[in-house]
């Protein structure tokens, strides 16, 4: 898994932004966290519940907390390889975490997961995807699924006494009611926003990575600028190094240093990111997009859109749709 993809995420202000607000106008805590398991502890935590707060100030808790969260990142990468019918989870133990190739996701939607943790509140996640394959994982929740009890409290404080996390009584006990309450509706409704958001951060990712190299070479930035004035048409890396006055060799050299990635790469991104825009009309058809976004066949435009966004363009513009 790439962590520059993911820090090009975890490091944008808009991606920030974004999480916080949700976390705001949700109330329900908002976490992107790298799906590396060796990543350290969670990034952009926002709206954290103070039952949470208070377990990860312990020393046994935060523990615990890293150890659930391992646990939630391994539960949905089995829901993703179940997804593609990839391998078996045992069989995947045995090779060790760091041995897994990258696996694209053909339908992101289909993998996501909902657990409880060891404290009795409920999480979401759900895969942030770029090129179709995982770069971060998007957590909410810090939940009840219905209104607490003082029994309920007894029996959470004894678990966590015997997990050796000891709390303040009266301060858990403060903390454990404040605690956000989420009925099944709500539950479902949250699913389906972060299902959406985890989709709009990873497009933001693709975008952020394009925008973050600086200084680019004279060529560079005229093939930039050919693009972006051609997206009803797809310029050739011959006719890219032609209009900047310098030859394909050079200009392939020059343009995968400066920006990461081969100049068709980049040209099938920007023209995909086009078509993704245009799918949100729903009086253009399918083959209408295609054309306008610069592809001459529809298998072409099916396979290059599937390739970069894990999804079809009408799977795409179902899950823009869907109640």
């Amino acid at each position: 898994m790439s962590n520059s993809k993911y820090s090009v995420l975890a490091e944008s202000t808009a991606a920030r932004d974004t999480l916080t607000a949700l976390s705001a106008l949700a109330g329900m805590a908002v976490k992107l966290v790298s799906p590396d398991p060796e990543s350290g502890e969670p990034l952009l935590a926002s709206g954290t519940a103070p039952f949470c707060h208070l377990i990860s100030k312990n020393r046994n808790g935060a523990a615990a907390c890293r150890r659930f969260l391992a646990g939630l990142q391994e539960q949905l990468e089995c829901g993703m390889r179940s997804a593609e019918g990839g391998t078996n989870p045992a069989l995947r133990a045995s090779q060790g975490a760091k041995s897994r190739p990258a696996r694209a996701i053909r339908n992101p939607q289909s993998a996501f997961c909902t657990q409880q943790c060891f404290a009795g509140l409920t999480e979401l996640a759900a895969p942030v995807t770029m090129q179709g394959r995982q770069v971060a994982t998007l957590i909410c929740g810090e939940l009840f699924p219905r209104k607490p009890t003082a029994q309920d409290f007894e029996r959470c404080l004894r678990r966590l006494q015997a997990m050796g996390i000891g709390l303040d009584r009266a301060r858990a006990r403060e903390a454990y009611f404040q605690t956000p309450i989420a009925g099944p509706a709500r539950i479902r409704a949250a699913r389906q926003v972060l299902a959406d958001l985890a989709q709009h951060l990873g497009e933001m990712a693709a975008r952020c990575l394009l925008e973050r190299r600086k200084g680019n070479p004279p060529c560079v930035a005229c093939a930039k600028h050919l693009v972006a004035q051609s997206l009803a048409e797809m310029p050739s890396t011959r006719s890219a190094a032609r209009e900047a006055h310098v030859t394909p060799q050079y200009f392939c050299r020059m343009f995968k240093t400066a920006v990461g990635m081969t100049f068709s790469e980049y040209v099938a991104r920007c023209h995909v990111d086009r078509a993704r825009e245009l799918l949100h009309d729903p009086d253009l058809r399918v083959t209408e997009v295609a054309l306008a976004a610069g592809f001459q066949s529809i298998p072409h435009f099916n396979h290059t859109f599937e390739r970069y966004t894990g999804l079809s363009p009408n799977g795409y513009r179902a899950s823009l749709w869907k109640a």
